[in-house]
């Protein structure tokens, strides 16, 4: 009768222990709230209309969809009773203003998902941070109590006790704080701010699917300045390697239990991050070319230009490029031919040198003995000259038109995806990107050159995707990817982007992915680093 986990259960247990002995629910909210109530009534009729202003959210925002994952589709629904994640449970007013009105509703943002039924018997899943309403009569009800004792936060939730959210207490209190202190920075919406949220401790839920195992172990034993406009430092606790262990084994126990769609592992394979020559880059690449010659060019309204493709397009942005890399290394390659020259033209001394001696020696024992070391030596002479000429042929075949064809055999689909990272448009707005500094100095996002060691490629594609989502506020970080539709079903290309890699949303999404778990390999490519960020409409300014 004695409760023995086993597995992700016991990793559940064990994090657990060490969560509350170091407090960390006091900075950061470790668990949201579950709430189950009645579908039935007008309930049903809020879920309804929940899962209405949802697809309209979608439709607007370009929002992405990804089924396998819990914030977008929930647990198939109880026959009599739903469960609801989400953050902290608020009672709200049918008018605000009335101060003597009484609470009507309970309101919160989902974190989970919510599988539903409606009134015709078809299934619907509402996505998270939608905003769920609970008649307060319907909770009342379900909870065995009257209305008129639900009416203050402390009443609410003293009642909810058991199901309350875990941490996120002090950024609740903080919020406001930060708003009187800098209204113009962290400016209020609807009681709320996400940027004041951005810059205090983050919410772990989800932080299993999101870091990688190994760099997470060693940020809890030694905690670096991660976030810009983080206003509080994480101390140092002084845990043991086995207590950071522990709570690394609980994040990813917590995401099989919870979030068993995307298969997490511990330890997964990170094909993005292998040398540009690996078989993952080389296909991607021979696809990307592929669409490139595919692809027709867009002009600024975002029409096909006739008769030219993106691969065009590509051929003369690149040519510069295709230039000066050809001359860098020829250059290098010129210079490695110089040094061999010199080298060869020593030991044709020296082997003349030792010759001379040979036949002048008197001794035939040791007259033999230095013949022996000049055929030795000139056995080496030999094979350096030959080596001599395959440098002096590849300095020789070092041209723009060389250049490019390795371009197209290796670095197009790296060489585009890096110009969308560094791209004055995007990402540069807000983060810090190696050397390129981020547009805004005041509210930046985490250095994006510490992503391929941070982060796991699948959140990263997701978060990429349709951020909003793995949130309960508001997002500071935009949807730069929209996910739209025509009429007839055919995603929508977004123009602004197709100048820098050719694709749909998604490809973009997924090259820039791929860049970012990359990032130091692809950043010293010397396509790459041979690269003027001119400043043009395509490209943006890149300038550091």
């Amino acid at each position: 009768m004695i409760n023995q986990p086993r597995g992700d259960r016991l990793a559940e247990v064990k994090g657990r222990q060490v969560l509350d002995k170091y407090n960390c629910a006091g900075c950061h909210l470790v668990r949201p709230s579950a709430i189950d109530f009645k579908a039935d009534g007008d309930m049903l009729k809020n879920l309804e209309r929940a899962f209405e202003n949802a697809k309209t959210a979608r439709e607007q925002n370009g929002y992405h969809e990804f089924p396998n994952h819990h914030y977008w589709t929930g647990k198939s629904p109880n026959p009599d009773r739903l469960v609801a994640h989400g953050n902290r449970p608020k009672l709200a007013k049918d008018d605000p203003e009335a101060d003597e009105e009484p609470f009507t509703r309970v309101e919160f943002r989902l974190m989970e998902a919510l599988r539903f039924t409606d009134q015709d018997g078809k299934v619907h899943d509402i996505p998270t941070f939608t905003q769920i309403e609970i008649p307060l009569k319907d909770l009342a009800r379900d909870l065995g109590m009257d209305e008129k004792q639900l009416q203050t936060q402390a009443q609410l939730e003293s009642a909810l006790v058991a199901k309350n959210v875990q941490g996120g207490t002090f950024s609740d209190l903080m919020t406001p704080y930060l708003a009187k202190k800098d209204k113009e920075l962290y400016q209020l919406a609807q009681g709320d701010s996400g940027q004041a949220r951005a810059s205090l401790p983050p919410p772990l839920v989800g932080q299993g699917e999101r870091t990688q195992p190994g760099w997470l172990n060693r940020f809890l034993l030694d905690p670096q300045p991660v976030r810009r406009m983080s206003i509080l430092r994480m101390p140092k606790f002084n845990m043991s390697p086995q207590e950071a262990d522990a709570l690394v084994q609980y994040f990813i126990g917590v995401e099989h239990i919870t979030n068993p769609g995307i298969g997490l592992t511990e330890n997964a394979a990170l094909p993005q991050a292998g040398d540009l020559t690996d078989p993952y880059w080389q296909q991607k690449t021979k696809e990307y070319v592929a669409r490139l010659k595919a692809t027709p060019a867009m002009d600024k309204k975002g029409n096909p230009v006739k008769g030219k493709t993106e691969y065009d397009v590509r051929q003369e942005s690149y040519q510069d490029t295709f230039k000066q890399l050809a001359t860098v290394t020829k250059a290098t390659a010129q210079e490695e031919v110089d040094k061999a020259k010199s080298a060869l033209d020593a030991r044709n001394k020296e082997l003349k040198e030792l010759t001379k001696k040979a036949d002048d020696e008197k001794n035939a024992d040791e007259k033999t003995k230095l013949k022996k070391q000049a055929d030795d030596l000139k056995t080496g002479i030999d094979s350096d000259a030959k080596a001599l000429k395959e440098l002096e042929k590849a300095a020789a075949d070092v041209t723009p038109d060389a250049v490019k064809a390795q371009w197209e055999k290796k670095d197009a689909y790296a060489a585009d995806a890096y110009r969308l990272l560094v791209n004055r448009t995007m990402c540069l707005q807000c983060h810090e990107v190696g050397g390129y500094r981020a547009s805004n100095q005041v509210t930046q996002g985490p250095p994006l050159a510490l992503a391929h060691e941070r982060l796991r490629p699948g959140w990263l594609y997701r978060w990429i995707a349709t951020p909003q989502r793995h949130i309960p506020y508001t997002s500071v970080m935009p949807v730069n990817f929209p996910h739209k539709e025509d009429a007839q079903g055919k995603v929508q290309l977004l123009p602004d982007f197709q100048g820098v890699v050719a694709g749909t949303p998604k490809q973009e999404i997924e090259a820039l992915r791929d860049i970012l778990i990359n990032y130091p390999r692809v950043m010293a490519a010397p396509v790459n680093r041979q690269w003027n960020p001119a400043v043009t409409q395509a490209t943006g300014d890149t300038k550091k």
